[in-house]
């Protein structure tokens, strides 16, 4: 084995909660990215059906995306590829590699693959993820202080951001004219915001918090109380004291979502380590696994659907929200299905491979 393979990450070696994780953040990435999907040119502006739905579960629907979905799941995501990138580098180390030898080429693909995915949903993460990550790559070697003050200066700069939208541009609608306009779009108005998530992730790689999670079981709790107290007390100071889109909204509504999202990481985290709830997590494992390949999945699965059958801006939230546990549930079978006979999903094994210059073993024997 050469050097540069030394470092590659077998199944065995995986963090079983992380894949939990992102399983569950594919669930709320696929809740939110719904609406986006059925609507005429993916453009959340023309949400007119949903919002003036006169049935009760329409309007359940759409609060229950706002509040418990909208906002929360990249967060997660972003807080993950750093933390990822933590365990990837502390591993090559270990194994006297260098993370420079296969690093930078496992960002290229993920550019590719999103500038491909793009031509089909503008709203595409993986191009930001994968620029963004240079960045996280160059600041490799930083103290967890000053990661620590550089994701401080990041949510700064996304409040500015969210508080002159005259400066930057509005943060809704979708520019899709063409994929530079769409990268730049993402850059400006989530780049802040998930460089600063992804100097999080690295900090709780760096500290190995989820490799020793059952030294933090105490913390969790706490965790989840005052992450509760907070976003739901940023909420309320939103609905009473703004009364105005964009600005100091966007920023308060940004902080609750943080907070409720370290609420879902810590709650998963908490119940993983309880034997008896623990197996009940174990199939979001499976899409966690696969989180690329079923993110992919759910935008050909979806622009197929509302595009083949003519039903953009036709269907309303309560149905979305149907079609997304339908959905979901269908990914849950079919990622346990398939890596119970190989390896890696194929969209994963196709990255791992042009990463490291091999093809690598796919079914399992």
């Amino acid at each position: 084995m050469t050097k540069d393979n030394q470092q590659i990450v077998q199944p065995s070696e995986r963090i079983y909660i992380l894949d939990i994780l992102r399983g569950f953040a594919v669930f709320g990435i696929l809740a939110v990215n719904i609406i986006a999907f059925s609507l005429p040119n993916h453009d959340f502006s023309q949400m007119i059906i949903n919002s003036e739905s006169p049935k009760w579960y329409d309007q359940l629907a759409l609060w229950f995306n706002e509040y418990f979905t909208e906002g929360k799941f990249y967060i997660i995501f972003s807080f993950l590829f750093g933390l990822g990138f933590s365990v990837q580098l502390s591993r090559a180390e270990a194994k006297e590699s260098n993370i420079m030898s296969f690093y930078p080429r496992r960002l290229l693909i993920l550019l590719g693959f999103g500038i491909l995915h793009s031509f089909f949903w503008w709203g595409d993460v993986l191009r930001i993820y994968a620029l963004l990550g240079f960045v996280l790559l160059a600041f490799r070697k930083l103290s967890n202080q000053w990661l620590l003050v550089l994701a401080a200066l990041c949510f700064v700069l996304s409040g500015l951001v969210a508080a002159f939208p005259a400066v930057f541009g509005e943060g809704s609608g979708a520019p899709s004219d063409s994929i530079l306009k769409s990268i730049l779009f993402g850059l400006t108005h989530m780049g802040p915001f998930v460089m600063g998530m992804f100097f999080l992730g690295r900090i709780a790689g760096q500290i190995k918090v989820f490799e020793k999670l059952r030294q933090y079981k105490d913390l969790l709790p706490k965790i989840i109380i005052f992450g509760l107290i907070i976003s739901v007390g940023l909420r309320v100071i939103v609905s009473v004291f703004t009364t105005k889109p964009g600005g100091m909204e966007t920023l308060l509504k940004g902080l609750s979502d943080m907070a409720l999202a370290a609420v879902y990481v810590s709650a998963l985290s908490l119940l993983s380590l309880r034997e008896n709830m623990a197996k009940y997590l174990n199939p979001m494992g499976y899409v966690g696994r696969m989180a690329l390949t079923n993110y992919i999945v759910q935008t050909i699965i979806c622009v197929g659907f509302f595009r083949i059958f003519d039903l953009e801006g036709k269907v309303n939230a309560g149905l979305l929200l149907l079609m997304t546990l339908m959905i979901y549930g269908f990914q849950l079978l079919y990622s346990r299905w398939w890596l119970r006979r190989f390896k890696y999903g194929p969209m994963e094994w196709f990255w791992r491979s042009f990463t490291y210059g091999k093809m690598q073993s796919f079914r399992l024997k």
